[in-house]
């Protein structure tokens, strides 16, 4: 009985561990050094129709940041560096604040997020969803403008690992 106890007390914490809303860096280390390939789906401002474009990334991790260099072969003026720190003890990505994390069985990791800001000048609050996994990547982004309770897709990066 006492076994009982004990093994259904280590299977309660692992489950609320692994739905905890706090990051650590080291959720992260499946992604260091790592390459990857695909395309960027974004909504169009003036037309509102789906573009496609290619998109290369490369992941790595130091110290207490998640490092991201996004390239776009085709627009290179738009390639970017960001450096995404952990922030308030885990509960914030960057700047974005985290709503909801999902540690799966087979290593994976989905974080949600959600942040304030301007959506083609108006009011809105974004939501993020990285689905992080050993061999693809989606990062979605989703918006509510203020006063509605709709959200869309204003785009998605899907991308498969790649080996160097």
């Amino acid at each position: 009985m006492k076994k009982l106890i004990i093994l259904s007390i280590w299977a309660l914490s692992n489950v609320l561990l692994s739905q905890s809303n706090v990051l650590t860096i080291q959720d992260f280390n499946f992604l260091n050094n790592s390459n990857w390939q695909g395309s960027l789906m974004y909504v169009n401002y003036s037309d509102n129709k789906e573009v496609f474009i290619p998109t290369s990334l490369t992941i790595s991790i130091k110290n207490n940041t998640v490092n991201l260099l996004t390239t776009y072969p085709n627009e290179p003026k738009a390639n970017s560096k960001s450096v995404i720190k952990l922030r308030k003890k885990g509960t914030y990505f960057g700047n974005e604040k985290v709503d909801n994390i999902e540690r799966r069985q087979d290593g994976s990791l989905l974080v949600k997020t959600s942040y304030n800001g301007r959506d083609n000048g108006q009011k809105a609050i974004f939501y993020k969803f990285y689905e992080l996994g050993v061999s693809s990547v989606i990062i979605t982004k989703e918006v509510q403008l203020i006063g509605t309770h709709q959200t869309f897709i204003r785009n998605k990066i899907t991308l498969k690992k790649i080996k160097l």
